[in-house]
């Protein structure tokens, strides 16, 4: 995934925390999801 404002530099610190952050935020949807169908799955 391409970071937003991409100018052909290596990201700085800043922009590598808040990708990971937005890692972690994108993370807990299919997280949410895959509880949500393991939860159903055993009922």
């Amino acid at each position: 995934m391409v970071s937003r404002g991409y100018a052909g530099t290596m990201p700085v610190i800043d922009e590598v925390t808040a990708d990971r952050r937005q890692w972690a935020y994108a993370a807990t949807l299919p997280v949410l999801a895959l509880s949500v169908c393991l939860l159903g799955w055993t009922l």
